[in-house]
């Protein structure tokens, strides 16, 4: 069974969930050399953890004029995973489209290599706000899952219920539809010993829009120890993130301020700058909450930085939440009224 990438993606863009696509030698085509196989792992390694890293060296072998078709699917992957996480929508939309044309135009790849293809590519236009596109690609990975032996299929719907869940969540409003996505996702995976820590955050991230606190920190627990499994070390700091947040809630200031400096910082690093959002954005709460809303608004606008103009309606609406808060708290009613206008607007655009 091949290995599966986690996403969340995004999300995520790290809140979308991905299936990586197998070696050329088990498609049975003639495997590049090891340090290109290597190259190319190294991409797909790094497109989450160090985006603007992965881009440069998706870029550097995509250059390369003796690239397996195979190669060149897992390398538009990367950039257009890594580029969507770093803002640059443009370039990310471009990969997908290449990744779709690509395969239409080698019908001989194996069933199972399209499908995933077609799956990663709908992660990438999802990451990047066209959902349309996604859910067609999405479409075509269930007509060719139909095709394939029961356990490979299930790899597929178990990915591809989690991302309609994050749609629900993300563009529709709608989280109580998306929590039956997430536990379909999850039962699937675990039928057929699918660990993606990914699917775990998407479902953590819903059940915190529900309120179902002690559940998400169960399900925190159980997606931060197979993050660490996986090495999926994004994942790790947004789930974190979670924990602080919902610490927050309850009143518990000290160890969630000490959870976000270490997420917050990892973040910079990693330039999950989705990610580092919502960790600000949770940290602004926490400094109003603690009597410092001056703060809570530098801190809040420093959030809006990272997601203003991206693809991100769920880390967009925590910012402004967090930043209406703090004018509030300052009694600067016009600030809120303005960015009150920012947050409508982005609910109707989403719609």
């Amino acid at each position: 069974m091949p290995t599966p990438f986690a996403a969340r993606l995004l999300p995520c863009l790290l809140g979308l969930v991905l299936l990586g696509l197998p070696s050329s030698r088990a498609q049975g085509t003639v495997p590049a050399g090891t340090e290109r196989a290597s190259q190319v792992a190294r991409c797909l390694k790094l497109r989450r953890d160090t985006p603007p890293v992965a881009a440069a060296l998706a870029e550097s072998l995509l250059r390369e004029a003796d690239l397996t078709v195979e190669d060149e699917l897992k390398t538009l992957s990367c950039l257009g995973i890594a580029a969507g996480l770093s803002g640059d929508r443009k370039r990310a939309v471009e990969a997908g489209a290449r990744m779709e044309r690509l395969v239409l135009a080698h019908p001989e790849l194996a069933l199972a290599f399209r499908a995933r293809a077609y799956s990663q590519a709908g992660s990438v236009f999802h990451g990047a706000g066209q959902i349309h596109r996604a859910e067609a690609a999405y479409l075509r990975v269930q007509d060719l899952a139909r095709q394939l032996p029961a356990d490979e299929a299930a790899l597929f719907r178990a990915t591809t219920l989690s991302n309609i869940g994050l749609i629900h969540a993300d563009y529709l409003d709608s989280p109580e539809v998306a929590d039956g996505f997430h536990r379909k996702a999850l039962a699937i995976a675990a039928s057929v010993g699918l660990e993606d820590p990914a699917i775990l955050h998407n479902h953590v991230l819903n059940l915190v829009s529900l309120g179902r606190t002690a559940e998400a920190l169960a399900v925190i627990d159980q997606g931060e120890a197979m993050a660490h499994r996986r090495q999926a070390l994004a994942v790790v700091e947004r789930l974190r993130a979670e924990r602080a947040g919902i610490w927050i809630a309850q009143g518990r200031l000290g160890p969630a301020q000490q959870v976000l400096t270490s997420v917050i910082r990892a973040q910079q690093t990693s330039a999950d700058t989705p990610g580092l959002a919502g960790s600000l954005a949770k940290l602004s709460t926490l400094q109003r909450i603690a009597g410092d809303p001056t703060a809570a608004l530098v801190t809040a606008r420093r959030a809006w930085s990272h997601v203003d103009g991206t693809p991100q309606p769920q880390k967009q609406r925590e910012v402004l939440r967090a930043w209406m808060a703090a004018h509030a708290a300052l009694g600067q009613a016009d600030g809120v009224m303005a960015v009150g206008a920012r947050l409508h607007a982005l609910e109707m655009e989403t719609l």
